[in-house]
């Protein structure tokens, strides 16, 4: 079948979920476009050839003093989808011409209208919707709520729903929704951690107010070099140098750093938290402030596995990264499944379902 793959182009979690899962669409003869702008771009189009790669805008969170405002997230959303009006009638028109079967929509509001707007089924495949299909533990729900009113506004009505999460949440049994686990991809389930270079793999998708500095010189007293992946702040910027070392977002350079790494330092998005599981990779995870869904992710990681240890921002130092690396444990083990085969089957039975 002909789809169209448009996805969310904040962060690398939304792109490797595509990297996983469109590696096993063309396997099993599929023709697959993917419609994305920012930092999935360079991945995608690193393992799948410019060719399959189509601009779409996607919309941004409102972030004030690096915490998530959800009214203004909201507001600008409006504002985003107005503007997008003629883009949507012109994806509508292009899925008809171009025929293409089915759509395939990772967080973004684009397409996934485009194709309600053209009679061609689609399917949500995201990790955003676990706060709706899942039971959330109670002590957490408070942090679920603004995301649930966030994704009300993205998330497409769709025919079917897939939702992939590494941690260990239950599905509230909806019909029409697959919960599966983290999407790990090839050139990660053929790795071991080893830990055997001496630097820390620090990642962060938006340029946040994070105690650099300070977390520099805690690596460098110990020996270890910084490879910094994501957003640079202007002063970050004048850090740079051989101890702290800025790479661009890449698929394979950074599973290959991240593998290598003596620790992993990051927000917690989806995508890498269930690498960090998969290989029981020492972590410490670090939310945005104010980002919901990284909280929830965090501490549910946090319950979740020996392998990583949650601090917020404010409270980054040497002596309290010392103490949370020294209660690690676990390590180098498996603690999550591949998800990417249950992922694969689901969306490969709903596409079966739309055959005549």
């Amino acid at each position: 079948m002909k789809i169209a793959y448009g996805l969310s182009g904040e962060g690398r979690g939304h792109s490797m979920r595509a990297s996983a899962l469109g590696t096993q669409l063309i396997a099993a003869g599929h023709e697959i476009t993917f419609f994305t702008s920012g930092d999935a771009e360079l991945p995608l189009t690193e393992k799948f050839g410019a060719k399959r790669i189509e601009f779409l805008p996607t919309p941004k969170f409102h972030l004030v003093d690096g915490k998530l405002n959800v009214f203004k997230t909201s507001i600008d959303f409006v504002k985003f989808m107005n503007t997008e009006r003629r883009r949507i009638l012109s994806l509508s028109t292009m899925l008809q011409e171009e025929n293409y079967d089915a759509v395939i929509s990772d967080y973004e509001p684009l397409l996934s209208r485009a194709a309600l707007n053209a009679n061609i089924p689609s399917v949500a495949f995201n990790s955003q919707n676990f706060v709706t299909v899942c039971k959330i533990p109670l002590k957490y729900r408070h942090l679920s709520m603004p995301l649930a009113l966030v994704n009300a506004f993205i998330v497409p009505n769709c025919s079917h729903t897939i939702v992939s999460k590494p941690v260990r949440v239950k599905n509230k049994s909806h019909k029409n929704v697959d919960l599966v686990g983290p999407m790990i991809r090839k050139n990660i389930t053929e790795q071991e951690w080893n830990g055997e270079k001496n630097h820390i793999l620090m990642y962060r998708s938006h340029a946040l107010d994070w105690p650099t500095s300070e977390i520099i010189e805690w690596a460098n007293n110990k020996g270890l070099t910084i490879y910094f992946y994501g957003n640079l702040t202007p002063e970050e910027e004048k850090l740079v140098s051989d101890e702290f070392i800025h790479k661009p977002i890449s698929e394979s350079q950074f599973v290959q750093d991240m593998v290598d790494a003596k620790l992993v330092i990051g927000t917690s998005g989806t995508q890498l938290i269930g690498e960090l599981a998969y290989l029981g990779i020492p972590a410490i995870l670090v939310p945005e402030q104010g980002q919901t869904e990284q909280e929830l992710n965090a501490y549910l990681a946090n319950d979740s596995y020996p392998n990583m240890a949650t601090i917020n921002s404010k409270d980054i130092n040497g002596e309290n990264l010392d103490n949370l690396i020294e209660n690690l444990d676990g390590l180098g083990i498996r603690h999550t499944e591949d998800g990417t085969e249950t992922a694969f089957i689901s969306v490969q039975n709903w596409l079966n379902k739309l055959k005549p």
